[in-house]
């Protein structure tokens, strides 16, 4: 079958008289892809002759096409009449030609910008021509422009960071063509030098950066000038230019779905920052990093370390304003070296217990690149440079620090490739595992370039975006055609297609636009200047059989669609997790290796895209006792034990997390931070002054008054454990409540959990157990096990746990139940607790207190297959999970003999491939990063995203006509205001 597309080419069309091309639009962006454009030429691909470009005779209009030519449906061959457009027409009538463009020319050193018309010459052999559409200022362009201390070439147009579109291609050329949307880099890749096919550099030897040459490789010449005279390049990119000349090897082909306006900040210094941890220093997750300098570089630096995992990240900078900007990164600790009396190195030791496991330096301060080395761990820490020191400056440390096994690295660009691994690096931010938004800080018009100038020089901000066209527009939104007519050019505004992505598929809507046409008499003219608008092009009248036709593609396409979904819904369903002895669960699916899970798209969404704003401690009067006590001496690592832990894990897993905001009106979700449970236990607070602190927390929130506290989240070791805050039902039966306390949620009267809103959430199994790598206890052999089962908890009561320990006394060899102490002098350790979980075909989990939840977890990293004994038990994910294939469910009114049969009469096989399906469950119940592949916390945000709501469903929420919510009083929840504390 052929398939028609539309390309970004425009139309190209004859004249019957003369073979004269009357729109050239290679020059403009393409939009989305080069198959969807719609821009009158079609593009038809078949099996043998690929793809290839056609158009319609023109339609005349007093000697002129104008319009767009019809949209061709995909499965429609090439219509009569059209013709093939050759390679050469399907370039810009540019090419080949001189281009007048608006350049910032740098006349003398340390002076403004100056605002010029200069010619670019075509591309020479191996170069490109692109047009600009993004820029932005960085530091270096600062550093030369000054040039205090460097060779002074001038005149000269700076700018190294960009983004934009190929114009035209010179000669050898052929990985880009025109329309490829492209970022030009400071340094190249030209593939052939021993560097370039090295897997372990990027220091090409032919395009490595120069900056005293201002001249292209190819002649030695420039392509710039002003009547005749040359203006120099500066590192082969100069993009301060509407239009610039590059080295083919210098561009990095990216996606062009990709904002140009954000990308263009990967050219040089986030990359640098970025790719500086991920590619050199590569800190472990969990590990410390420190980052010297949080300017541009240092706070991608620390966004890399983020993206690693680290746990903690410390940023040191002489400029105290820059720590608060840089929470938005990961920075979770800051030092001011002009606070401490001692070296640097020395403080962050003491911080650290003998050093950091990973530092970068990027500044370029000599002392600071001495202070990165000393200050990482002995026997394994990297510290690894990126600033660029003073070329006399010189690096003075003791011997002694490399002999002790601390390594100095150094990199380049980051150590990424720029035509093999940049595109990668933009696919991140595609994917939302990188964030860009958060490094620009300012954007100006191209004719107020100097005001960007003036910014970084104030120290005010990250990178500037510079936009060439001078509106805020997105440069996908409109195409400028311009096409001749003998003295004039005439310029069509032609608005895109509005496309939206859904599930992969580019759609595109209406396509009839209105045409702008504006005439001038000379081409750079601003006088006699007329506009007129056109309608949409006539066209061949639709005729029966094209409805007909129509209809049948409409119906071909409805039953085709229909059996691709159902063909991909079955394939989901037999490569489903659990199918290898008949079981089937076609909701969730894990790796074949442990760590890594897809999550369902229905109920859920295709991606995350959640904004939780964190409340700081610092914030709020009052959170800081809600967290460590009225005296502040209660730490959070002290409360990580137990369920309590949960509470911890969680805010500082957000904390960190990439879909944090630190903006309220963006958030749509909040998050409450408390250790209320660990806070109590430990006598930091009793049960009245917690009730009154969160009556006084709340107060402060103006966002919880206005939605009634139904986008604000909590976590309580258990539903239950909600009455620690005793006025829980007058405040946040809306909110949504984090609980590993699934047992509790038939008890209405005592428990705050309401499963339609609220979240049950993983336990906290020990992190000596969930640890990959060597863990405080391996799993035995089933055939070395003594027991058939075992039950570890206290008895407290609970009658199913009494009759587990009478069943144990009837028989001994078969079930363990022994009356263990967890406080005092014969308290049981966790590595012997442990020795004693294992030690069992079966774990039973019987309904009660913490305990049990705990145990059904724990059971996993243990390999016993876990026995749930209640009858209300709700478990985490179970949307999605199917319990089934991993664990039992045993009713709490049959503990007897009957449940010990019936586990004997269960075959080892079968056991092996319930542990084995837990083996891959079981990362679900580990408190890890989001960044992870699996992990509680994940899973805990797609439970959150599929709560996100604007339902305000409760008993004491109430709506009226006009979409006002109320309370019971009828007072809309904007305006309603907290009682006061109760005594």
């Amino acid at each position: 079958m052929s398939i028609i597309g539309f390309t970004s080419f425009g139309f190209t069309l004859k004249s019957s008289k003369q073979n004269l091309p009357v729109v050239a639009s290679a020059c403009s962006p393409a939009r989305e892809d080069s198959e969807e454009n719609g821009f009158g030429a079609l593009r038809r691909r078949t099996a043998t002759t690929g793809w290839r470009t056609y158009r319609r005779p023109a339609e005349k209009s007093g000697g002129h096409a104008v319009g767009r030519s019809p949209i061709i449906p995909y499965a429609f061959s090439v219509p009569d009449g059209w013709e093939e457009v050759s390679k050469e027409e399907k370039m810009s009538s540019t090419t080949n030609q001189v281009i007048r463009c608006k350049a910032a020319v740098a006349w003398e050193a340390g002076k403004p910008l100056v605002m010029e018309e200069v010619e670019v010459a075509p591309p020479q052999k191996m170069e490109v021509r692109i047009k600009i559409l993004f820029t932005s200022l960085c530091h270096t362009d600062i550093y030369f422009w000054e040039a205090k201390g460097q060779n002074a070439v001038f005149p000269r147009i700076f700018g190294h960071e960009a983004g934009g579109v190929v114009e035209s291609v010179g000669e050898g050329v052929t990985d880009l063509q025109p329309g490829d949307h492209v970022l030009p880099v400071f340094t190249g890749e030209c593939k052939e030098c021993a560097h370039c096919k090295s897997e372990e550099s990027n220091m090409c030897d032919l395009l490595r950066i120069n900056t005293d040459r201002g001249v292209m490789i190819h002649d030695q010449t420039s392509r710039f000038s002003i009547n005749g005279k040359p203006i120099f390049h500066f590192v082969g990119t100069s993009t301060f230019s509407e239009y610039t000349v590059v080295h083919v090897g210098c561009l990095a082909k990216i996606n062009r779905l990709a904002p140009l306006d954000k990308v263009c900040i990967l050219s040089c210094g986030i990359s640098t920052g970025l790719g500086a941890t991920l590619n050199v220093a590569k800190p472990k997750k969990g590990s410390s990093v420190a980052i010297f300098g949080l300017g541009a570089v240092g706070l991608a630096a620390a966004e890399g370390a983020r993206m690693a995992g680290a746990s903690r990240i410390i940023g040191v900078d002489l400029n105290a304003n820059r720590f608060e900007l840089a929470k938005n990164f990961g920075v979770t600790e800051f030092v001011n070296p002009k606070d401490h009396k001692k070296p640097v190195q020395e403080v962050i030791a003491e911080m650290t217990n003998g050093g950091v496991d990973r530092s970068v330096e990027c500044t370029g301060h000599i002392d600071a690149m001495i202070s990165a080395f000393e200050c990482v761990h002995d026997g394994w820490g990297v510290a690894v440079l990126v600033g660029v020191p003073h070329k006399d400056a010189v690096f003075k440390t003791s011997p002694l620090n490399l002999l002790n096994e601390r390594t100095l690295k150094g990199t380049f660009f980051g150590n990424y490739k720029p035509r093999s691994d940049i595109p990668s690096v933009v696919e991140k931010y595609m994917n939302k595992e990188l964030e860009l938004e958060k490094f620009i800080t300012h954007q100006v018009p191209f004719s107020e370039i100097n005001k960007a100038f003036d910014l970084m020089l104030k120290g005010e901000g990250l990178p500037c975006i510079i936009r060439m066209d001078g509106n805020k527009r997105s440069p996908r939104s409109t195409f400028r055609h311009k096409r001749k007519s003998n003295n004039k050019v005439i310029f069509v505004n032609v608005p895109l297609v509005k496309e939206e992505r859904r599930r992969g598929v580019l759609l595109p809507p209406n396509l009839s636009p209105t045409y702008s046409i504006t005439s001038s008499k000379a081409m750079g003219s601003t006088g006699n200047i007329k506009s007129r608008v056109f309608g949409p092009p006539t066209s061949t009248p639709c005729t029966r059989s094209h409805q007909i036709g129509a209809l049948a593609l409409v119906a071909i396409t409805f039953f085709a669609t229909r059996l691709l979904d159902q063909s991909f819904s079955s394939s989901i369903s037999s490569s489903s997790t659990f199918d290898a002895n008949g079981y089937e669960s076609n909701v969730i699916r894990f790796s074949e290796d442990e760590g890594s899970v897809r999550w369902p798209g229905r109920g859920y969404g295709s991606y995350l895209s959640l904004k939780i704003y964190v409340y700081d401690e610092n914030e709020i009067d009052g959170l800081k006792q809600l967290l460590y006590g009225r005296d502040g001496k209660i730490s959070a690592d002290s409360c990580l034990k137990g369920q309590w832990g949960t509470q911890v894990k969680i805010h500082k897993l957000l904390l960190k997390s990439r879909f944090r905001t630190h903006k309220k009106s963006e958030a749509d979700l909040f998050f409450v931070p408390s250790y209320v449970k660990c806070v109590r236990m430990m006598g930091g607070l009793n049960d009245k002054e917690i009730n009154q602190t969160y009556v006084k927390v709340l107060r402060q929130m103006p966002y919880f008054r206005l939605s009634g506290g139904r986008d604000h989240i909590f976590v309580f070791p258990s539903g239950a454990g909600a009455h620690l805050f005793k006025s829980w039902a007058t405040y946040i039966n809306r909110s949504i409540i984090l609980t590993p306390e699934g047992d509790r949620t038939d008890k209405r009267d005592t428990s705050a959990f309401n499963t339609w809103k609220d979240i049950i959430i993983p336990g906290n199994v020990d992190d000596g157990m969930t640890t990959k790598g060597a863990r405080l206890v391996d799993p035995l052999p089933l055939s070395k096990r003594k027991f058939l089962a075992n039950y570890l908890g206290r008895a407290q009561g609970k009658l199913g746990r009494l009759q587990l320990i009478d069943l144990s006394k009837q028989f001994p060899q078969k079930l363990e139940c022994p009356e263990l102490k967890f406080s005092g002098p014969e308290k049981l350790g966790r590595t012997d607790y442990f020795l004693h979980l294992r030690n069992a075909k079966f774990c039973l989990a019987p309904r009660g207190e913490s305990s049990w939840t705990l145990r059904f977890y724990e059971s996993f990293f243990v390999e016993c297959v876990p026995v749930l004994l209640s009858d209300h038990a709700e478990l985490p994910f179970q949307n999605v999970v199917d319990y089934s294939q991993i664990s039992i469910k045993w009713p709490s009114s049959r503990i007897g003999v009957q449940l010990l049969e019936y586990l004997e009469s269960i075959p080892d096989k079968r056991i092996e491939e319930m542990i084995e399906r837990g083996r891959k469950v079981r990362c679900l119940w580990v408190y890890g990063s989001d960044l992870e592949g699996c992990s509680a916390f994940s899973g805990i945000l797609w439970e959150l995203q599929r709560k996100t709501r604007k339902f305000h469903q409760s008993t004491e929420t109430f709506w009226l006509h006009n979409g006002s919510i109320v309370n019971r009083d009828l007072m809309e929840f904007h305006k309603w205001k907290l009682p006061v504390p109760l005594p």
